[in-house]
């Protein structure tokens, strides 16, 4: 074997390594990224009207998926929840009262059981919401909204 051809066969050894190593990396980095997004953080596209001013139609959100592994939803936490007939449609809203709070639900006062929680859209006309539906549980709640694209997309 002459020395040219040596050198060739060390170097594709070299490129194969480099090339690896990339491969390697590639798939960590998609791994933790599926994880990340499956169990920890997602995004969400807001759909309709109902949290308007504060979150605007087509607007993106950042969702933290284990917001309440360990605590409990507050007053005021924008929320995604599974709706309860159907676990594919979420809606995004605002979390209005927690357990042991007294409503009005159906013009009558109700207290929230022990999981139980009112959710309201910010945009009361146009929200399909608690006072439509009752009280939600706190299986139903997916996530807890951390983040939002800053500039709100016009409507088409």
């Amino acid at each position: 074997m002459s020395i040219n051809s040596l050198r060739l066969q060390r170097s594709g050894l070299r490129l194969l390594r480099y090339a690896h190593s990339l491969l390697r990396g590639f798939l960590v980095v998609l791994l933790i990224s599926i994880v990340v997004n499956a169990y920890l953080v997602t995004l969400y596209r807001v759909n309709g009207h109902s949290m308007e001013p504060t979150l605007s139609n087509g607007q993106v959100l950042v969702i933290n998926q284990t917001a309440y592994w360990f605590k409990q939803p507050q007053r005021n936490d924008v929320v995604i929840l599974a709706y309860a007939g159907d676990n594919t449609v979420h809606f995004v809203k605002r979390i209005i009262g927690v357990p042991g709070d007294t409503v009005t639900y159906n013009n009558a006062p109700l207290v929230l059981g022990a999981s139980q929680y009112f959710v309201e859209g910010d945009n009361r006309d146009f929200s399909t919401d608690s006072r439509i539906y009752g009280p939600i549980d706190k299986s139903q709640i997916l996530g807890k909204v951390i983040g939002q694209n800053p500039l709100p997309p016009a409507d088409n």
